[in-house]
């Protein structure tokens, strides 16, 4: 992939990733287009980037917003029963394009029966690997921001909805888009699955400590409410039914494994050591 003569199209570059990967890319100088849902989100994005507004659902608005394009970094809605479909749209749009590039941000663990989003998503890598494309499938640990969501307000204590003893691997948000810009420019990559996790495991407690000694004051731990934690985050995101239960099958997971990885594939992408955890949420801007 040559800087000067390709384009990435990031699909789903209104949530955090895809606003995250936007500026990583405007860094590094590699020309992209935003494909949003909805106009106004533009807004979130990097001054001065390229958008265009197509729903997953219209195979028509996805083939003119990808004219042009030459790869794709597909990062689909969370909990979202449509994933396959949307996915089957989009490689269709990319058909018509002429475009080969294909990078799938799928998740750590796909094919995990007790969370069904993420077996859905194994699914879709499934669908990716059989299909005539240049493919890369990414699969990212828990984020740093998403420990960080389960501060309370005063940032003096961690509330997850779930056992806080639990392992995981968490990765930055700023690792993963340099992972991703790596990808995006290295044609070696092709035909990968990596597995993009920290090199810390670390369970939620073990997280609080950490975050006491880099800021030379307790955090402390209390097991927040599961049922209260999923009629908050469903009211933000106007979830269903059906997404309510599968994110609550997700805290229930963890609850019972957490989600621990390997950090050595993200290290070879990156060709440093991934940011630590307290370092990574001192640098959120959260404190």
């Amino acid at each position: 992939m040559t800087r000067s003569t390709s384009k990435v199209a990031i699909l789903g570059a209104g949530g955090l990733t895809g606003q995250a990967l936007a500026a990583a890319l405007k860094e590094h100088r590699i020309e992209a287009r935003a494909l949003l849902r909805r106009a106004e989100y533009a807004g979130r994005l990097p001054e001065g980037m390229e958008t265009a507004v197509a729903d997953l659902e219209d195979v028509h608005a996805l083939t003119e917003a990808l004219g042009g394009c030459t790869a794709v970094y597909l990062i689909p809605p969370s909990f979202n029963e449509g994933e396959e479909r949307f996915a089957a749209n989009v490689m269709a749009a990319m058909a018509r394009n002429g475009i080969e590039r294909l990078v799938y941000h799928s998740v750590l663990h796909a094919p995990t029966p007790g969370m069904p989003h993420h077996l859905r998503k194994s699914r879709v890598e499934l669908m990716v690997r059989e299909s005539d494309l240049i493919w890369t499938i990414l699969q990212p640990a828990m984020y740093v921001q998403t420990v960080l969501s389960f501060l309370s307000e005063d940032g003096r204590t961690l509330r997850p909805p779930f056992d806080p003893d639990r392992p995981f691997n968490v990765i930055a948000l700023t690792d993963l888009t340099d992972a991703i810009v790596r990808v995006l420019s290295d044609p070696g990559t092709a035909f990968g699955t990596f597995e993009l996790a920290g090199k810390e495991r670390l369970t939620i407690r073990e997280m609080a400590t950490e975050l006491s000694r880099a800021l030379g004051r307790p955090i402390s731990v209390e097991v927040a409410d599961m049922d209260r934690q999923v009629e908050i985050r469903s009211k933000r995101r106007g979830w269903t039914g059906p997404q309510q239960d599968e994110y609550r099958a997700m805290l229930e997971y963890y609850g019972r494994h957490g989600l621990p990885g390997n950090g050595l594939t993200l290290e070879m992408l990156l060709g440093r050591a991934p940011t630590p955890f307290a370092k990574a949420a001192l640098l959120s801007g959260r404190f």
